[in-house]
């Protein structure tokens, strides 16, 4: 490659120049300046939790939250208006929904290769990471809680409502969290949404089952069934928090480091 005169120029004078040398005495003053820094870190004031968590918000998608609050709205809409066989249906067929708007914005390291620059010099991936997810946690939490009180009110037995709403939302935000350790890539959104829309069918085909289920069993068995699978579901899910906190920040075999998995 041949260098234009200023490139020679400036290679000339790179090659010229020799770093100052630096006495023993200056050195070590610096060194011990450092030190001394070194140790009043833990001195310094931390932000606190709650605060990181109200400025992790203005980084949220305002898309989202609006997309969360029709889910809500529609939910008690069906709650409220439609039949009670039918209304419960629908709410369990469209749990995993649920999960899938808010797993894009987590998987956008992948999809958009980079998350906001703005947070780079404040938080490291993991933390971002883990604090989205117990905002959207949260948001879900609530959601399931208001949807779940109204349906209940409407005569729907509770356990109905936690073995075919609950249990399928919780093991969806599994499934997601695993396709996103999985795939890694910039196509991770488009099978989210497939394997939301999957789940969704799978929600549907098996409302006989949970009809036949509730028509085998006692009320006893029934909630012995329910807190079972229930209980399951959860262990999973964490299973699932874990292993995907664990992953973020982790590089995997052949791949090149980049900074924002760091």
């Amino acid at each position: 490659m041949t260098l234009s005169k200023k490139e020679k120029e400036l290679q000339t004078l790179l090659e010229a120049y020799s770093p100052p040398d630096i006495s023993s005495g200056r050195k070590n003053a610096a060194l011990y300046k450092l030190k001394t820094e070194a140790g009043k870190e833990h001195k310094k004031e931390k932000t606190p939790f709650w605060l990181r968590l109200k400025i992790q918000l203005a980084y949220i998608p305002a898309s989202l939250w609006l997309t969360e609050s029709f889910l809500l709205i529609f939910g008690l809409w069906i709650c409220v208006h439609a039949p009670h066989s039918n209304g419960l249906t629908t709410l369990s067929v469209a749990s995993p929904v649920l999960g899938v708007t808010v797993f894009p914005v987590l998987a956008r390291s992948f999809s958009e290769g980079m998350w906001e620059m703005e947070q780079s010099s404040r938080y490291n991936l993991k933390d971002i990471c883990c604090m989205r997810l117990l905002i959207f946690g949260l948001a879900d939490t609530f959601i399931l809680a208001v949807l779940s009180a109204v349906i209940v009110k409407t005569g729907t037995a509770p356990y109905s409502c936690l073995l075919r709403v609950v249990v399928p939302f919780t093991v969806s935000c599994s499934v997601y969290m695993y396709l996103i350790r999985r795939i890694r890539n910039s196509s991770v959104n488009y099978i989210l949404v497939c394997a939301g829309i999957f789940l969704c069918l799978v929600c549907l085909y098996m409302q006989k089952y949970y009809v036949l289920l509730e028509e085998i069993l006692s009320g006893i068995q029934t909630t012995a069934v329910t807190a079972a699978a229930l209980a399951a579901s959860m262990i999973l899910l964490s299973v699932q928090v874990y292993l995907y906190v664990r992953f973020i920040g982790q590089k995997g075999k052949g791949w090149d480091e980049l900074w924002n998995y760091n």
